[in-house]
């Protein structure tokens, strides 16, 4: 697993690692097979086995044998348990909390995360994002989109702006603002929908 560190969180001894990490931690009730997680993370099964050993000799991840699977787990018994994992939703987990977050809002076609955070999270440098850039394609109840942004925000200690657009500004590229965050990185929340 020789890649560089991640430009979001650089205490990490390497992108994959944290992208490992983000995986198990940012979705706990999902356990994952080595084989999976190689793949969820594009990263070879072999480096995935030796980092997923040294993650559980040193006690923040867990394994377990289903048949002829190894199932990983965060390790929920580690006293470094809760700053892990609050280290990995602030800095990785944007697109993964506001898709918990976005759910319950009606009219939400779309969502994307763009901007400085959005570019970090693609590996381009430059400096720590201070907040949270969404973009929603549709027609939501703007309270229930301000109230989902704001819970969104108290876990991930930064602002999360959000920008509504229509579906149809958004599909024929109405204004110079939507031409620019079509063209820039956009990193998709998944909703339950399936849309984005």
């Amino acid at each position: 697993m020789r890649t560089s560190p991640p430009t979001l969180l650089p205490i990490f001894r390497s992108d994959g690692q944290a992208r490992l990490l983000a995986r198990v931690f940012l979705r706990p009730d999902e356990p994952t097979s080595l084989a999976d997680l190689a793949r969820d993370v594009g990263l070879d099964p072999a480096s995935v086995q030796r980092e997923v050993t040294r993650l559980e000799s040193a006690g923040i991840l867990k394994t377990e044998r289903i048949g002829g699977a190894r199932i990983v787990h965060p390790n929920i018994l580690s006293p470094i348990y809760d700053e892990i994992d609050r280290l990995v939703l602030k800095t990785l987990g944007p697109a993964v909390l506001l898709s918990r977050t976005l759910k319950d809002v009606a009219g939400v076609h779309l969502a994307f995360v763009f901007g400085s955070w959005a570019e970090r999270i693609a590996g381009r440098p430059g400096p720590a994002p201070q907040d949270v850039d969404l973009l929603v394609v549709g027609t939501p109840d703007r309270r229930a989109l301000s109230k989902a942004c704001r819970a969104a925000a108290e876990q991930l200690g930064r602002d999360v702006n959000p920008v509504v657009v229509s579906e149809e500004d958004w599909e024929v590229g109405a204004t110079g603002f939507v031409r620019s965050v079509r063209g820039g990185t956009l990193v998709p929340v998944d909703l339950p929908n399936g849309s984005a």
